[in-house]
């Protein structure tokens, strides 16, 4: 059900972190002003919280698509559902960070807008961005390149020994996370904002009924526990870094 605000700003002063709040998809105008204030009344001065509406709208496995997309619809941000979406989510995202921006008035600059977008599809944050300019009315957009998503998808792979699965993730898999990472880094360079990551790293996991086959399950602990794992992330940050990334959550 989430955790309460207060939390968050203690636990980000506690550690001297830049707290991230995902906003729920649902909060009116008072609900992000009133977060607002609390976030700047009782957030140390140095810390730069993170703006974000919602969390994945982009998923369909999420209730909130069906919701904002419904909202876009109603607006008559267009007839097509897919943009309807994509624009409602745009539109709402500028409209709860210039709330926040407006509660931290003369501080303004320590708000960081944040777009969230599907890391493998840069079509959606191209959508995100240009609609209404709001890529001039954010600091970033994020995404979650995740690798090795694919091999929990069937329950085949529980016959590959853990150097036959690090040897699909170095020769393939990492490439798919690259290739993420350079499109949308080319898309937030040409709008002159951040490209970051909400999320991201390994993502062995059963999909489906495959998430309860003991074989595969036993296959990815273990690859996770493996040496070559430390080699994959050291690989897929630098390559992160080297593409345009920045901030890595």
């Amino acid at each position: 059900r989430g955790v309460a605000y207060e939390y968050m700003v203690a636990l980000a002063n506690v550690v001297n972190a830049d707290p991230w709040f995902t906003i729920p998809h649902m909060a009116d105008d008072d609900y992000v002003r009133q977060a607002a204030i609390l976030v700047k009344t009782h957030l140390n001065s140095n810390l730069k919280p993170y703006v974000e509406y919602s969390n994945e709208a982009w998923n369909g496995g999420f209730s909130q698509l069906k919701w904002i997309q419904a909202k876009g619809l109603e607006l008559g941000l267009s007839t097509d559902t897919t943009l309807a979406l994509y624009r409602y989510f745009s539109q709402r995202t500028v409209e709860m960070v210039s709330i926040f921006r407006q509660v931290f008035g003369t501080e303004q600059a320590r708000v960081i807008g944040v777009m969230g977008s599907q890391a493998a599809n840069s079509w959606i944050g191209t959508q995100e961005l240009n609609w209404q300019n709001a890529y001039q009315k954010v600091n970033a957009l994020a995404i979650a390149p995740y690798f090795g998503g694919s091999f929990g998808r069937s329950s085949t792979v529980g016959s590959l020994s853990v150097a036959e699965l690090f040897s699909q993730i170095f020769s393939t898999d990492l490439s798919k996370s690259y290739a993420w990472i350079t499109s949308n880094a080319s898309l937030t360079n040409s709008l002159g904002i951040s490209l970051i990551a909400y999320e991201g790293g390994q993502h062995l996991a059963g999909v489906g009924t495959v998430a309860n086959d003991t074989t595969v399950t036993n296959l990815f602990t273990t690859a996770n526990a493996d040496p070559q794992m430390g080699v994959a992330y050291a690989q897929y940050l630098q390559e992160w870094k080297k593409r345009g990334g920045k901030l890595f959550v």
